[in-house]
């Protein structure tokens, strides 16, 4: 094994990454600032336990809808970070 052969093999790792991530945000439409926004105040991070009389259901409810919207959000973050400013 070579020194340099472990920093290539993790630059190589870190752009194969990167165009992950890539790929996955140019599924998404473009996504507006103000949907995001507004999905955020719909629904908040879950800060607190649920109630004993909050149902096992309701509980993976409110946690797979804040999981799509964590990733909604990181897509928009990473659509800015690459966004073509002809599109604006």
């Amino acid at each position: 094994m070579t020194p340099w052969q472990p920093q290539a093999e993790a630059r190589a790792a870190a752009r194969e990454a990167a165009e992950t991530r890539l790929a996955v945000s140019q599924l998404f439409p473009l996504i507006p600032p103000g949907l995001v926004e507004a999905l955020c105040k719909r629904f908040p991070e879950i800060t607190r336990p649920p109630r004993v009389i909050t149902s096992d259901r309701e509980v993976w409810m409110a946690v797979g809808m804040r999981d799509m919207l964590d990733t909604i959000q990181e897509v928009y973050e990473e659509q800015q970070q690459n966004i073509d400013p002809t599109l604006l």
